[in-house]
């Protein structure tokens, strides 16, 4: 994700939110989810991953397919601790103003041509 073009976009938080002590998009001017395998569970699938907002940690993204025709649907939900991943330093460290658990929730629906 081209966060240059998110945060432009933004009102409010925007501005402040690109600076150096949240997303830094002048040093980090992308997000990356870089999959590196899939799993087949009991409730769905499971992608392991690197995320990088700022810095690159592993994630597990549990989530459903579903394929009717020629539509396929995915969703996932995960909480994530915004400071393993660099993401609120200095005085945004803490929790006491602005929470460290930030919800990713993701739906993809695709057609085949």
């Amino acid at each position: 994700m081209d966060c240059r073009q998110y945060f432009d976009r933004r009102g409010g938080q925007g501005p402040r939110a690109s600076k150096s002590d949240w997303f830094d998009i002048a040093r980090f001017p992308r997000a990356v989810f870089e999959a590196a395998t899939f799993e087949q569970t009991e409730k769905g699938f499971v992608a392991r991953a690197r995320v990088a907002p700022r810095r690159k940690q592993p994630v597990s993204l549990p989530f459903t397919l579903e394929i009717a025709g020629e539509t396929a649907r995915m969703d996932a939900k995960l909480d994530l601790d915004r400071t393993t991943f660099g993401v609120g330093q200095g005085m945004w460290a803490a929790s006491d103003m602005v929470g460290k658990k930030v919800t990713l929730t993701i739906h993809v629906e695709a057609k085949r041509n």
